[in-house]
C-alpha cells in the first residue's frame, strides 16, 4: 500500500507542477476542468447513485455548468458571487459535521446531495481559474493555497497523532481532534509568513495586516477540514472506504481534493486584501 501510495503521488505531483507552473490561463481551466469531471463522477457515488449512467451524466452536467459560468460570467464580480454561496454551504456544512446526525434530513436525499454537490466542486473551478489569472505572481499564489491545505493536513497529522486528545466530530471521524486541528492552523501560519516574506512588500504592513493574516490561515485550515469531513460524512452513510480507486494507494480524486473543495472560496477572496 505504502508502496502505491509513493508511486502514484510521484506522478500527481509533476502533474500539479505542470498545470500550475507550464499551462497558459487560456489551458489552465482545461485542466482544473478534468479534475472537477472526476470529482463530479466520484461525488455521484458518494451521492449514493450506482449507475455508470448517472454518475457520467452528473460529471457531465458539472463540466457544462461550469464552463458556462466561466464562459458567460466572464468578470471577477460575477465570479465571486459562486465563491460568497460556496462559502455559506461551506459554513452549513460545519453545522452538520459538528451536529451530526442532527440535520441529516438536510443532505440525506439523494438529489440534495447532487445539488450541494454543485457548490462545493464549480465553486473549486471558478476559484482555481481566478487565481491562475490574478497577475504575475499567481502561479506562487496556487502554490501558497497546496502548501496552506495540504502542508496543514500534515502539521494536523502530527500534531493529533502526539497530542490529540479532544475528539472534533468523533461520530464522523473518530481520529480527528482538535489538537490536529490547531497543529494544522499553525502550520499554515507558518507557511502564510514565509510566502508573505516571498511575494508581498512587507513595508505597507501593519499589525493588523499580520492579524488578518494569521487569522486567514486559521480558517481555511478549519474549513479544509469541514471539506474532509464532510466527505467522510457522505462515505459513512454510504458505506464506502474510499470515492474510487482511480488513485491507487490513495483512493479517487475526491479523496486527495475534498479539503480543496472548502478551502478555494475563502483564500481566492482573501487574497486580494494582502496584494498590495
Amino acid at each position: 500500500m505504502l508502496k502505491q501510495r509513493v508511486l502514484t503521488a510521484m506522478v500527481l505531483a509533476p502533474l500539479m507542477i505542470v498545470g500550475i507552473f507550464f499551462l497558459s490561463p487560456m489551458y489552465f481551466p482545461y485542466f482544473i476542468m478534468l479534475i472537477a469531471a472526476l470529482a463530479s463522477w466520484e461525488w455521484a457515488k458518494l451521492s449514493g447513485f450506482k449507475s455508470s449512467f448517472v454518475r457520467v451524466g452528473y460529471a457531465i452536467a458539472i463540466v457544462l455548468f461550469g464552463y458556462m459560468t466561466l464562459r458567460y460570467g466572464d468578470d471577477d464580480a460575477s465570479r465571486t458571487w459562486t465563491l460568497r454561496l460556496a462559502i455559506i454551504w461551506w459554513v452549513l456544512a460545519l453545522i452538520c459535521v459538528l451536529c451530526f446526525p442532527k440535520f441529516k434530513l438536510f443532505w440525506r436525499a439523494k438529489s440534495a446531495r447532487l445539488i450541494i454537490g454543485v457548490f462545493a466542486i464549480i465553486p473549486m473551478w471558478i476559484g482555481l481559474v481566478m487565481l491562475k489569472n490574478m497577475g504575475d505572481d499567481a502561479e506562487y499564489y496556487l502554490v501558497w493555497l497546496m502548501f496552506l491545505v495540504w502542508g496543514a493536513d500534515s502539521g494536523a497529522y502530527f500534531a493529533g497523532r502526539h497530542f490529540g486528545k479532544t475528539k472534533l466530530a468523533e461520530k464522523v471521524s473518530p481520529k480527528k481532534t482538535w489538537e490536529g486541528v490547531y497543529g494544522g492552523m499553525l502550520t499554515a501560519m507558518i507557511f502564510s509568513v514565509i510566502a508573505a516574506f516571498c511575494l508581498f512588500d512587507q513595508s505597507n504592513y501593519s499589525v493588523m495586516d499580520w492579524g488578518l493574516l494569521f487569522v486567514m490561515s486559521a480558517v481555511i485550515v478549519l474549513f479544509s477540514v469541514v471539506g474532509d469531513l464532510f466527505e467522510s460524512l457522505l462515505k459513512r452513510h454510504e458505506n464506502i472506504k474510499d470515492s474510487s480507486q482511480l488513485l491507487p494507494g490513495h483512493g479517487g480524486v475526491m479523496d486527495r481534493v475534498d479539503s480543496l473543495l472548502a478551502a478555494v472560496p475563502f483564500f481566492v477572496l482573501f487574497i486580494p486584501m494582502f496584494v498590495k
